[in-house]
């Protein structure tokens, strides 16, 4: 009898391995499929406003989760409408997240500090990402944001490290304070058309960013929205609408050799940010007349 428990043991040690092995497989982002785990490993709650429920969270084991999830469309026959704050903080085993389409709003720091998190894909829907959701997930490369979003929150992806290439959905009118702050691998950002307002530090440290194309719907550059962008170079062109740009947006950008405004070449130091009188009398003059 002793013998037989001893190869049952062995049999579930190696069944236990194997069952091991296949999550781990299940956790790779290299072509395998993503899951939707079983509703009840969320904890979740109702709507205040509107319909169907928002997860707030998870009842087991971050282990216990696939590391390449779907978040549920469903949870006890009610839509999934929402990502509550803080739902998946500092989550160790996730590798990769499909949001669906039926959730409008993910909520403050849902996924900040997420170690492992590599790929996030949101679908069309999804209206809002609120502040910080997705900040220092330092190994996060690639995520995809459809059109139907409409608001970044503050410091979105702030030090988001492995970053490389975002496009800003149209509907995004504010750049908001820190959104990119020290993602030092970011090349290039497609802008929103109707973006207005690129705010404090939007795009500090992104020391890698090559290529800047702005709006013609844009209005204000706040204070370092640039700072030390220094792979930047040559000259800027700002659109006719801007109104408003702070003496600091791109201070350290030391290979930038000024600016084209209104059909006009100023040619200045921006890494000193030695702004030309001449350039902001012709913002000022038209902010205060509020015309062409």
């Amino acid at each position: 009898m002793e013998k037989s428990n001893t190869k049952f043991n062995a049999f579930l040690e190696e069944l236990e391995a194997l069952i091991c092995r296949y999550r781990e497989d299940i956790g790779s982002t290299n072509g395998l499929s993503t899951e939707t785990p079983p509703e009840d490993i969320f904890t979740y709650a109702p709507v205040k406003e509107g319909i169907g429920v928002a997860i707030a969270g998870i009842r087991c084991s971050e282990d216990n989760i696939p590391a390449v999830m779907r978040i549920p469309e469903r949870i006890s026959g009610e839509p999934v409408t929402g990502i509550k704050m803080m739902a998946f903080p500092n989550n160790r085993h996730l590798k990769s997240i499909t949001v669906p389409g039926c959730v409008e709003y993910i909520g403050q720091l849902a996924f900040v500090d997420c170690p492992e998190l590599t790929n996030v894909t949101i679908e069309n829907g999804v209206k809002e990402i609120s502040h910080q959701a997705f900040a220092g997930c330092k190994k996060l490369s690639v995520i995809t944001i459809p059109d139907s979003v409409n608001s970044f929150g503050v410091e979105l992806f702030m030090g988001c490290r492995e970053l490389k290439n975002i496009s800003i959905p149209d509907g995004v009118c504010y750049i908001q304070p820190c959104t990119f702050l020290d993602c030092i691998k970011l090349e290039r950002v497609k802008m929103p058309r109707k973006a207005e307002k690129i705010l404090h530090s939007a795009f500090s440290g992104c020391v890698a960013l090559a290529e800047l194309s702005l709006p013609e719907s844009l209005i204000e550059i706040g204070e370092y929205a640039f700072l030390n962008c220094k792979s930047l170079s040559g000259m800027i062109e700002f659109p006719d609408s801007l109104t408003e740009i702070d003496p600091t947006a791109f201070q350290g950008c030391s290979d930038i050799d000024g600016a084209v405004y209104r059909g006009k070449k100023y040619r200045f130091d921006f890494s000193l940010s030695n702004f030309p009188n001449e350039m902001y009398d012709a913002v000022n003059e038209k902010k205060s007349n509020g015309n062409d």
